[in-house]
């Protein structure tokens, strides 16, 4: 079938490059352990589709969450010693072998720095602040707060109007903690910087203030800085001979001194040796143009899209190619991620701009001081998931799920990425909470993203013909909602955006001032806000009807949606092609697309690599409209392109009806349980126990419901058997789909010992019809499960780098509970669904 042959890189996306598959973070124990097993755990990563590791020096996350085992040394094995650096020079090697590219991060733990001497002025900073209440009567002498805590940088007073007391939930490592604090409200023209009046040498300070009002105060503000002293690893030593004998340090992030501390430290420790040589040829930075690559992660970002669009809207309004993600790590579900748990993540950071994923991480599979079955587990089985050939899935689960990744990413690193609207969003950082919370934009397929103050000054923010950003997102309208607060410097280019023809829409009522500098603006605010209202191409709506007068301006999205559920959808231009990703959130849903391209459309199959025509779509114009009908957190590819192929050069298209018999569900199952324990000998963390045992199911039901394989973890294989056709007299073709729903983990399928195609775990329905055969058809399915219903049974014996597993330490001393046994295996009836076909040529 000659399909997509004149604008697709057809085989890079049956079989993406390194450049385009995901990678794994890697875990590294420390600088001890066997090179040949790290090797061997490269080879194993790319042998099932990985395009290569980001190395981490993890030790044990810098001490935080364990202490150091016994037998391990930091200064011998420490990052940037040379046992390190064989380590590092061996897995560069095994990524030129393997053909696959290398990361790395440039110091332990998470790379916030790296081993230095701790007076040098290039490492982190501390600002600390301190404040003491002015008696009544407004005098004050004596010794500033906090004198003797580093170098005063500021001295204010300043008029307390109101106090209040706040508690609150932040998060930490190992969960969730309270904190008070004393929060003050301050008379913004009684701020006063003081320069003088103190003694440099002694800190004694004499201020004399204002008669105060009734039921206020005032306050002296003192801010130091000091050198912090944090170490990124903080393992203690006996000796301090070199630097490596006192961890590593965090370095200053906000100067240039700090990233000077960091190249001294590589240059002489780790570009030597044929590094660079081999940096070159196999790292990832040094052959593709991934300078200053943002990346954020699903952790923390909740697996929000709407965060992701705030972190991906001045990523793409830059011209960042890629924009990475650390994925899959989730708080409390070690050994029990299951695979659409990580799809799950996967596309909402596709869909919310994300381009490219380093999977929450591939672990050191050989043994470790310190370490039981089944093997070193970062975090003290916090976070998911240590991957490694030791879990089920991953040789039965994580091929096809690494595929699908790797070519979404194919897609989604194509051309320019384009999004209908900006929305103004006075934060300069990502607020983990939805900013725009209305839907009439989502349920009108209207795609969003967010733009700060600052970055409307960015010189890639031009209006050219009533576009923002035209050779970028090319945003087609900027709203402005009542909750925000803007300032005075953008609301003058908000102004110059309207008048060369960008609509600003201002939602729900007027913007406040955000108020910037030491003098009070609001006059002037008020006058130029006033202004911007008057101003051509500036409209005022109501809450929630942003969709509705975009439409009456005569605007369209790029992939307007009319559907009976939330769909999300990107859009992507290159020269010759046009891409579109849809992802139906949550539920299922149906209805139509209609993109704004009258190109040839396409379905691109991300887990196959398979692409074919569109067969029935409706083409008006500029516009083409497709029926869609996706499951519940299923994804659906598009490319419209090649407009000009003659009719009838394709292959037929053949397409099945709906069902001409009754479904029928199949029984009487055959189950063998390939079990995976832990040996006899816990501290034996390299090998598993395997043994088999087999079972009858009338219809299939999740292991947890099986007393015998309550605590069972492994791999299910499943066999039943069907008679067709169900009818003796036919008068047309019959064929017949199969239907696994409600899938757990993964699901791998084979008609009369013919395996099929990888299945999408969302949407498990595949067309049998060319593997039935009269009579008796024989149905085999493989499911590997988690490795938590086993573990969480056996958790009491076990150990990671010298320290009990988190779990069981929480419950201990905190009574928390041991996370409850997960759903394993086939959950539902599996369904047969007759079919009809017809042939339709295009």
């Amino acid at each position: 079938m000659r399909v997509l042959s004149l604008f697709l890189g057809l085989s890079i996306f049956l079989k993406p490059s390194s450049r385009f598959k995901p990678t794994f973070r890697y875990w590294l124990p420390d600088a001890s352990v066997d090179a040949k097993i790290l090797a061997n755990d490269i080879k194993q990563s790319a042998a099932i589709g990985s395009g290569g590791i980001e190395l981490v020096g993890f030790y044990e996350y810098g001490g935080e969450l364990g202490v150091m085992p016994s037998g391990a040394n930091w200064s011998t094995y420490g990052f940037g010693t040379p046992a390190y650096r064989h380590l590092f020079k061996t897995a560069l090697q095994t990524h030129l072998q393997e053909g696959t590219l290398m990361d790395f991060i440039i110091g332990p733990n998470q790379g916030q720095g790296v081993p230095a001497n701790a007076t040098n002025p290039g490492l982190q900073w501390d600002m600390i602040p301190y404040t003491t209440e002015v008696p009544q009567n407004g005098l004050f002498e004596g010794t500033l707060p906090g004198w003797t805590d580093g170098t005063l940088v500021s001295l204010v007073t300043a008029l307390v109007s109101s106090t209040r007391n706040v508690s609150a939930q932040v998060v930490g490592t190992a969960g969730t903690s309270n904190i008070t604090y004393q929060e003050y409200t301050l008379k913004a023209d009684s701020l006063k910087r003081h320069l003088q009046g103190f003694d440099e040498s002694t800190g004694h300070f004499k201020i004399s203030l204002p008669q105060l009002p009734t039921g206020t105060h005032y306050r002296i503000f003192a801010f130091y800085e000091r050198l912090s002293g944090h170490r990124n690893l903080h393992f203690e030593s006996t000796r301090h001979e070199t630097i490596f004998d006192d961890g590593s340090y965090a370095v200053d992030h906000f100067d240039s001194a700090g990233a000077q501390v960091v190249i001294d430290f590589w240059e002489k420790h780790m570009l030597v040796d044929g590094i660079p040589e081999l940096l070159h040829k196999a790292g990832r930075y040094a052959v593709i143009p991934y300078v200053d690559v943002p990346e954020c992660e699903s952790l923390s970002f909740l697996d929000s899209i709407d965060s992701y669009r705030q972190f991906t809207g001045p990523a793409h309004l830059s011209g960042k190619r890629i924009i990475s993600n650390e994925m899959g790590a989730v708080r409390g579900s070690a050994f029990s991620l299951h695979i659409p748990d990580l799809l799950f993540s996967v596309n909402r950071a596709l869909v919310g701009g994300i381009n490219r994923v380093v999977i929450h991480g591939l672990t050191y599979s050989g043994s470790y001081f310190g370490t039981t079955w089944p093997g070193y587990t970062p975090f003290r089985y916090l976070f998911s998931d240590p991957w490694s050939a030791k879990l089920p899935s991953w040789e039965h689960a994580l091929p096809s799920v690494l595929g699908y990744i790797g070519r979404a990413q194919y897609i989604q690193q194509q051309g320019v990425a384009k999004t209908d609207v900006a929305i103004y969003n006075k934060q300069s950082a990502t607020a983990f909470t939805t900013v725009y919370d209305q839907t009439d934009l989502l349920k009108n397929g209207w795609s969003y993203s967010y733009l700060s103050a600052d970055n409307l000054f960015d010189h890639h923010a031009k209006v050219h013909d009533g576009v923002l950003a035209p050779d970028g997102p090319a945003w087609k309208a900027l709203v402005v909602h009542s909750s925000q607060n803007i300032t005075c410097a953008a609301l003058k280019t908000l102004a110059l955006f309207a008048h060369e023809g960008l609509p600003i829409l201002l939602a729900g009522g007027l913007p406040g001032e955000y108020a910037t500098g030491s003098q009070g603006h609001h006059a002037n605010f008020t006058s130029q806000l006033q202004s911007l209202v008057r101003t051509e191409n500036v409209y005022q709506v109501e809450a929630g009807q942003v969709a509705n007068k975009l439409s009456s301006l005569n605007l369209h999205p790029d992939v307007r949606a009319d559907v009976n559920g939330t769909l999300y959808a990107t859009w992507r231009e290159d020269k010759t092609v046009s891409y579109a990703m849809l992802f139906a959130d949550l539920d299922s849903l149906c209805g139509s697309v209609t993109a704004q391209s009258s190109a040839k459309p396409y379905f691109l199959d991300p887990w196959t690599g398979q692409t074919f025509p569109v067969a029935v779509y409706q083409r008006d114009k500029n516009f083409t409209t497709i029926p869609i009908s996706l499951s519940g957190n299923q994804t659906l590819f598009l490319a419209f392109g090649d407009a000009s192929e003659p009719r009838g050069s394709i292959s037929p298209v053949y397409i099945n009806t709906t069902s001409v018999n009754l479904p029928f569900h199949l029984e009487d199952w055959n189950l063998t349980v390939e079990h995976w324990e832990a040996p006899d000998n816990f501290s034996d963390s390299a090998g598993t126990f395997k043994y088999n045992t087999s079972h009858q199911l009338d219809t299939p039901t999740s292991w947890t419901n099986i007393p015998e394989l309550v605590n069972a973890s492994g791999i299910g294989f499943y066999s039943t058997s069907f008679e067709w056709p169900p009818l003796t007299r036919l008068d047309y073709s019959l064929g017949a789909y199969l239907h696994i729903p409600n899938v757990e983990d993964a699901v791998i399928v084979s008609i009369n010992e013919v395996s099929l195609r990888p299945l999408d775990p969302t949407h498990a329905s595949v067309d049998i019809t060319e593997h039935l055969v009269d009579g008796h058809n024989l149905v085999q399915v493989l499911v590997p499960t988690t490795m938590w219903n086993y573990v969480r049974s056996v958790i009491d014996n076990l150990s990671t780098a010298g320290s009990l597993p988190l779990p069981v330490t929480l419950q201990q001393h905190m009574g928390a509970p041991i996370r409850e046994r997960v759903a394993t295996g086939l959950l539902d009836p599996v369904t047969i669904i007759p079919t009809i076909s017809m042939k339709l040529r295009l």
